[in-house]
């Protein structure tokens, strides 16, 4: 095949750093560096994942009026080539695609101008130069970024240049906490009654709901959600794949996750009950009342120098552990490489949010290793067989029944693998 053809039909093409902020899950996510790193290219395209849901609004902004212009000749550029039929209306500055959806180009030359945007709702907000914003303002937009209807993703971008009168807030909340490409998490400092400090991690309540139908209650850490909710849905034999699920928004306070569906939910459905999972809060709000069937799993050749890799990695911690010491861990072993790790304050949230990861990259989930922090009773073998995971590794150790269970459905366990203290 030429390079001609090879190209053909293609409007843009990321770079590695692009494509790596535009594969983030995170509700926000700021792709900083200095000028000519394509950050507003990156970001005039991500308004574009969701325009063929018809009610799908998206607002990108910049400080400034006249600023805008090189983000809608970008837009003129690529969004023409890509649709088209689409339309744009330089009177209102919004793009009209063929499904209906929106993306807006907008402005707040003043903090007063937030109020511009009083009783609206974007799905998508894009800050470029983020650090020519106050907080105000970005906190304020924040409030804006919700869905507008079901099946949509809800989440903000930013671009930024070091300086600016809003880099002092944009350090101390994107720079600051962690290094680049590093979820960040809330925790909170508090004084012991010796007079000594410590971290502590916050809690964070989430409800998900399956094709606008209450599933689970789940509190757990902010970051993943989406992950969580889609590895829980797995786990728990509400789907057999991700080729189920057409949709995952999640609201601007992380307070719901919308999961849609591909089908309908079984129309026969247990009552609704209550079922208080021994990790935190959580909460079962109802099921089907046939749950996807147990299968046994895949073989695996395990190699020693994987459990000694996910070992050494466990015995290290992660920094939410390293800062708190109250948050479990989930590593993810690919061909011998750690590819996803995950923390939260249960084991099964944890577990769950790795096993969302894998299945979002596309991993092949019989290819790959769990390594849990936590103790492995029941249920949590039955979510490791029902993500189809031929190895689960644990520094615990497992019960008589999961013992008997991973037997039954050819689960590997390998527990009590820790590094002693020396």
């Amino acid at each position: 095949m030429t390079t001609e053809n090879k190209n053909a039909g293609v409007v843009w093409r990321p770079q590695p750093r692009q494509m790596e902020f535009m594969r983030r899950p995170e509700p926000e996510a700021l792709y900083g560096g200095a000028a000519g790193g394509g950050k507003s290219d990156a970001l005039v395209i991500e308004a574009l994942r969701q325009v063929h849901i018809p009610h799908y609004r998206a607002l990108i902004l910049r400080k400034t009026y006249p600023q805008l212009s090189d983000l809608v000749d970008k837009s003129q550029s690529y969004y023409r080539r890509a649709f088209p039929e689409a339309q744009y209306n330089a009177t209102s500055h919004v793009w009209v695609f063929p499904s209906g959806a929106k993306i807006y180009f907008g402005s707040m030359q003043y903090t007063k101008d937030r109020t511009n945007y009083q009783g609206k709702a974007f799905d998508f907000i894009g800050f470029d130069e983020l650090t020519h914003f106050e907080w105000e303002e970005y906190s304020y937009m924040m409030s804006r970024n919700r869905p507008t209807g079901p099946g949509t993703r809800v989440y903000l971008r930013a671009t930024t240049n070091p300086g600016g009168v809003g880099h002092g807030w944009v350090k101390a909340r994107f720079i600051t906490p962690a290094p680049p490409g590093t979820p960040i998490v809330e925790t909170v400092t508090v004084r012991l009654p010796d007079g000594t400090e410590a971290t502590i991690p916050a809690e964070h309540a989430a409800a998900i709901y399956v094709n606008e139908q209450p599933a689970f209650r789940v509190v757990c850490t902010p970051a993943l959600l989406p992950q969580l909710a889609l590895g829980r849905l797995l786990t728990e034999g509400w789907i057999a794949s991700a080729d189920e699920v057409e949709q995952i928004a999640v609201c601007a306070e992380g307070a719901k996750v919308q999961v849609y569906l591909r089908h309908p939910l079984p129309t026969r459905r247990a009552a609704a009950q209550e079922v208080a999972s021994c990790c935190t809060d959580n909460i079962a709000l109802g099921s089907p009342v046939e749950l996807l069937p147990l299968r046994p799993v895949p073989g695996l050749a395990l190699q020693p120098e994987w459990v000694q890799t996910l070992t050494a990695a466990m015995h290290a911690g992660l920094p939410l552990y390293r800062a708190t010491r109250a948050v479990h861990s989930c590593f993810v072993l690919h061909k011998g490489k750690i590819v996803f790790a995950c923390e939260d304050l249960g084991r099964h949230n944890a577990l769950d949010k790795a096993v969302g990861c894998a299945v979002l990259a596309g991993l092949p989930l019989a290819e790959c290793v769990l390594y849990t922090s936590g103790r492995v009773p029941l249920d949590m073998v039955r979510k490791a067989i029902r993500a189809g995971v031929p190895v689960l590794v644990s520094k615990s150790m497992p019960t008589v029944q999961s013992a008997e269970l991973a037997a039954e459905y050819g689960l590997q366990l390998v527990c009590g693998r820790k590094i002693p203290k020396v």
